[in-house]
């Protein structure tokens, strides 16, 4: 707070360019084989057209994932809880993850990598929703839909971490894993933080959380929607083959 708007857009800038400096700069990879090659075969990654969906779908969630539940405990204590409320809240989102974890194979099964996406993306909205109307909804309902959506990172990750091994070979398998987390944690938790700073300095902060939630399904739908358009654009030139 001290450092003002200016500075730390500076720095969260800089910090962005350097999460993506440090794939490209990279000199050396080693696959899951052991084998190394003289450079990140960046190229191999970025000639499939899934690896734009995989790593956009990344950049979505970090902005919802990382920005809402970034928030969500100073929210939780602009509407007047304590911090007993914001740990009964984590704890029961945590349970929900353990859980997923048991669930996800029979769900990426039945569901498919792509449907699991869109999926956890509800499920986060039902957990961000609950912060934004724990004032208004009793304590049980406020756990239980963080029961609920606790899951949602768990579900995300699998699914992604799956398509990956699925889409890529083995010689960038280590390079195209890392950009996952670049996109995520780097590129997109960091403009959700940010963005969601500046809404907390210009709106109501129960607005800026139903903006944040809402962003979850709208994500959801962009996630589905885009995953379509990808299967028809490799179905059709297959089909001229």
């Amino acid at each position: 707070a001290g450092l003002g708007f200016l500075v730390s857009l500076d720095i969260l800038i800089v910090a962005m360019a350097g999460c993506i400096l440090s794939c490209l700069g990279m000199s050396r990879a080693r696959n899951d084989r052991g084998v190394v090659h003289g450079k990140v075969p960046l190229g191999e990654i970025f000639k499939n057209p899934k690896a734009y969906y995989i790593y956009g779908c990344m950049a979505l969630w970090g902005v919802v994932s990382g920005g809402g539940l970034s928030y969500a405990s100073f929210y939780v204590d602009q509407m007047g809880f304590d911090t007993n409320f914001a740990a009964w809240l984590i704890a029961a989102a945590m349970v929900g993850q353990m859980l997923m974890f048991l669930l996800v194979p029979a769900i990426l099964r039945k569901l498919g990598e792509e449907a699991s996406v869109s999926l956890a993306l509800v499920l986060l909205f039902f957990r961000l929703g609950a912060v934004a109307l724990c004032r208004h909804l009793p304590l049980w309902a406020v756990l239980g839909l963080h029961f609920l959506g606790g899951p949602s990172e768990p579900l995300m990750l699998c699914a992604i971490v799956s398509m990956v091994n699925s889409t890529f070979s083995a010689r960038v398998s280590s390079t195209s894993q890392a950009l996952k987390s670049v996109a995520s944690k780097g590129i997109g938790s960091s403009l959700g933080t940010l963005v969601l700073g500046i809404m907390f300095d210009k709106i109501a902060p129960f607005w800026v959380m139903v903006s944040v939630a809402c962003a979850c399904l709208v994500f959801a739908a962009i996630a589905w929607v885009w995953f379509k358009a990808l299967n028809n654009r490799i179905a059709i030139p297959a089909s001229r083959g």
